[in-house]
């Protein structure tokens, strides 16, 4: 008795995402796909590729057992070595027309091709697999389970539709990272580079850079001549920074330096220090020398000063809450009743050598 079918053919591709290894079908189309009867007198029947949709029909083909031949080649995805039968419902053995009733445990011991919807208890394999009505293969439907198998296509698709937010950057704040990499107005190498990136800093435009330091307490950082700007702040992100005041022994700046370790070395500058105008707030300072503090703000900062050198309050500047290691001299002050809360400090081990070196020019 002769019987009609169609057999998909694709062959099986491996992928992997996200670290789980997937095995999905590539259709082949445009094939010269025959089934050749396994014993004489080995008749050959074609088959006719429904559009392109890799499924070709097979009509009117008798009873028996079967090769399958891809362009010629013997295809080791349909059947066994010896072949398939191909038969009607009144023979022996599985029908290919109507269903077909299992009562054991069955094994595959290679490919299985399906050509419509192949449901288990799992249901492991997706519809999205094959194609619809009109011979279009699924690329887009969402997959119905979580186990499902998918189209490459439709997972790039969804990575393609993810919208990440960029980190938000201000342009008013720049990132001080001497082992970072260099990223215009976001990270600079040196203190230096960030506060020249701003263009016009202002009273109207204040501007920061945030020291993140190295995460190394035992390393400084060189604030070098031409680095302080009015209204370029800089800001730390912990007292393990640590500054090398290096921009001159004398200086006049609005500008803020908060949560830092600062050093007023004595070997880049053997003179006394002044400075004028500056904000300290929550900062650690060491001096080696004199250091003059001229219309200053000094907020809940630690003063240390080397031998009998000491800190001299000029001005209007205002001391709150601030230690000092050797007493501060007043006698300059415009009014001494702004000095508030200060305190002396105490010192185990005497002061740290003094890290500053002699400034070479650039």
């Amino acid at each position: 008795m002769a019987t009609d079918f169609s057999l998909p053919v694709f062959t099986v591709t491996e992928i992997t995402i996200s670290g789980t290894p997937y095995r999905l079908p590539v259709f082949q189309t445009g094939k010269t796909v025959k089934v050749k009867l396994a014993v004489a007198p080995f008749t050959e029947y074609t088959g006719v590729e429904e559009g392109t949709t890799a499924i070709y029909k097979f009509t009117n083909v008798e009873d028996g057992k079967y090769h399958k031949l891809v362009d010629g080649v013997q295809s080791g995805t349909f059947g066994v070595t010896n072949g398939r039968y191909i038969a009607d419902d009144s023979m022996p053995y599985a029908k290919l027309a109507g269903g077909n009733t299992f009562s054991g445990n069955q094994v595959l011991q290679n490919n299985l091709n399906v050509a419509e919807t192949l449901t288990v208890i799992l249901d492991i394999i997706a519809r999205e697999l094959f194609v619809d009505a009109a011979g279009t293969p699924f690329i887009t439907n969402t997959p119905s389970f979580n186990t499902s198998v998918v189209w490459k296509s439709w997972v790039e698709s969804q990575i393609a539709s993810i919208v990440v937010t960029p980190y938000q950057e201000s342009s008013n704040l720049v990132r001080c990272i001497p082992n970072g990499t260099q990223e215009t107005n976001k990270v600079y190498r040196t203190p230096k580079l960030a506060a020249l990136s701003f263009a016009t800093p202002s009273v109207t435009n204040q501007c920061a850079v945030l020291v993140a330091g190295m995460g190394d307490a035992s390393q400084y950082l060189n604030l070098d001549s031409g680095t302080l700007r009015s209204y370029v702040h800089f800001l730390g992100v912990g007292k393990h920074c640590k500054i090398i005041m290096r921009d001159g022994f004398s200086n006049t700046k609005t500008m803020n330096w908060k949560n830092l370790t600062i050093i007023f070395g004595a070997n880049d500058f053997s003179v006394d220090r002044e400075f004028s105008s500056m904000t300290f707030e929550d900062c650690d300072i060491f001096a080696y020398k004199n250091t003059t503090f001229n219309n200053c703000t000094l907020i809940r900062c630690r003063i240390f000063h080397a031998s009998t050198y000491k800190a001299y309050l000029k001005g209007t500047t205002t001391a709150e809450n601030c230690g000092f290691l050797n007493d501060p001299d007043k006698s300059l002050l415009s009014d001494p009743a702004t000095v508030v809360g200060s305190y002396k400090l105490f010192l185990t081990g005497g002061m740290p050598a003094d890290p500053s070196t002699p400034e070479i020019p650039a």
